[in-house]
């Protein structure tokens, strides 16, 4: 989640979070208003709008939002947001280049990564690791094309 004064390109607060539910968000903002980030200087205090890039998001906080007299405003995705998340993934990424997506790679399929998945899911569900001991190799070979199978199990001296 990112809180971000647009007006000065400033970021107020930010979480990391998988999934926000509404509540989180509504304890997010509770938060970044009541209790600001020390470093940046702020007092509490409460905005007279909150601008939403989600439609979905501004039309579930309105009710809560209208509560504490604050106006939930829709505005599309600006070039700025999108600048600054550049700028603070540059940041995180160590000025590395980013990795390349799942999909990114030239003739790379939904069926095929359906398939490598399907593969992996198998694969650890046969356990093979639990046969084996330190001493003892394994080895996944990739068929060719053509043929039906996708992977063999070796597992030396049992079968």
């Amino acid at each position: 989640m990112l809180l971000m004064n647009r007006r000065e390109g400033m970021i107020l607060a930010s979480e990391i979070v998988k999934k926000a539910s509404w509540r989180d968000i509504q304890k997010f903002l509770i938060k970044a208003m009541t209790r600001p980030e020390k470093k940046l200087g702020l007092q509490p205090g409460r905005p007279a709008k909150i601008i939403f890039e989600d439609q979905e998001l501004r039309r579930t906080l309105t009710s809560f939002l209208q509560e504490i007299q604050i106006r939930a405003v829709y505005y599309p995705k600006s070039a700025s947001v999108d600048e600054l998340v550049k700028d603070l993934e540059g940041f995180l990424n160590e000025g590395q280049p980013e990795i390349p997506g799942l999909f990114s790679g030239k003739g790379v399929t939904r069926t095929a990564v359906a398939a490598l998945f399907q593969a992996a899911a198998e694969f650890y569900r046969q356990a093979p690791w639990v046969h084996l001991g330190n001493e003892d190799y394994l080895a996944v070979r990739i068929s060719p094309r053509n043929e039906q199978q996708f992977y063999q199990r070796a597992w030396p001296g049992r079968g």
